[in-house]
């Protein structure tokens, strides 16, 4: 998790263990401001897990705050 309180932006990721594929996921901010926003949360590119970004929004804020990201991981039968 990120939780610089000077980065206006921040990015995570939850990757899945090796053997396993993402089939779901997400996240959120969490802290003591209401001035942050997630902008994206989907899964990576080559399945191997899930990304969240926010960011500071409006004023932004001199607060710190963190981002989070899950992922639902499964093996896949051939």
């Amino acid at each position: 998790m990120g939780s610089e309180a000077d980065s206006s932006s921040k990015v995570v990721s939850a990757v899945c263990p090796s053997g396993k594929v993402v089939i779901g996921g997400g996240g959120g901010s969490g802290g003591g401001t209401t001035n942050v926003a997630l902008l994206r949360s989907e899964p990576s590119l080559d399945g191997s897990g899930w990304s969240v970004e926010a960011h500071e929004v409006g004023p932004g804020t001199n607060q710190s705050w963190s981002v989070g990201a899950w992922a639902i991981c499964v093996v896949l039968e051939p």
